[in-house]
């Protein structure tokens, strides 16, 4: 058994005591047991509120170890899902990833009609018939873990294993998110110091998101004050 089954396996352990769990037994467990357990583990990691601080701190470390796959499989996704060669949408389509994740993986690229430079996220083929049995899994190891480590019983697993099974299937649409990205932009149409990116809807279906792409700053160098201009900015 290796390193990080031997975590997996430690959690699964009954231990009326508790004094072999660690924080960080749960993360490496995450990341053994396929992308639902990686994206429940990465969501999980925003909401100190329902885990507490030192494993959401400990989960954000967590990694998304799943191989990005090779372009000439994403690029058949792309062209079977807009219904045209790759080239008759995109004047250039840069192969390199400007992303990998364990659900999709995501590229630069320039329309051909407009000369839009957008980012392209591609969901990986099959990726639905990976995350269906994962989730279930995931239910009957919440469930585990409530009934025989006392010291997880206070974040409620099974409640949280069950939320995460409803809200990663809507994930797995990607017109979900166009959806949701509309509702946001026209909520706050008015204020002038928020950009949200345009969304392609022709380049756009269950399985592609094509957006405009825009230059950014990570949100935790918000917060640690790592960005010169931010304090300049007059709030409204």
């Amino acid at each position: 058994m290796g390193v990080v089954k031997a975590h997996l396996a430690k959690l699964l352990k009954n231990n009326e005591d508790d004094e072999d769990f660690e924080v960080s037994d749960l993360r490496y467990a995450m990341e053994e047991s396929g992308p639902a357990f990686i994206k429940l583990g990465q969501l999980l990691a925003t909401r100190p509120d329902l885990v507490g601080n030192e494993i959401a701190d400990d989960l954000k470390l967590l990694r998304d170890n799943t191989p990005a796959t090779h372009f000439d499989e994403m690029k058949a996704i792309i062209e079977e899902e807009i219904g045209q060669a790759l080239e008759d949408a995109y004047s250039e389509f840069n192969e390199e990833l400007l992303s990998s994740a364990s659900i999709g993986q995501v590229y630069k690229a320039t329309l051909k009609e407009t000369g839009q430079e957008v980012a392209v996220k591609v969901q990986k083929l099959g990726i639905i018939d990976v995350i269906e049995p994962d989730v279930k899994i995931l239910s009957k190891l919440a469930g585990t873990l409530d009934k025989h480590v006392s010291g997880t019983r206070v974040y409620n697993l099974p409640s949280i294993a069950q939320e995460f099974e409803r809200s990663i299937f809507k994930e797995l649409d990607y017109m979900e998110e166009v959806r949701n990205i509309g509702k946001i932009t026209n909520n706050f149409k008015d204020v002038d110091y928020i950009k949200f990116p345009e969304v392609y809807p022709e380049y756009c279906t269950s399985k592609i998101i094509t957006m405009e792409l825009i230059d950014g700053y990570e949100v935790t160098d918000l917060f640690d004050n790592e960005i010169e201009w931010i304090n300049n900015i007059h709030w409204h």
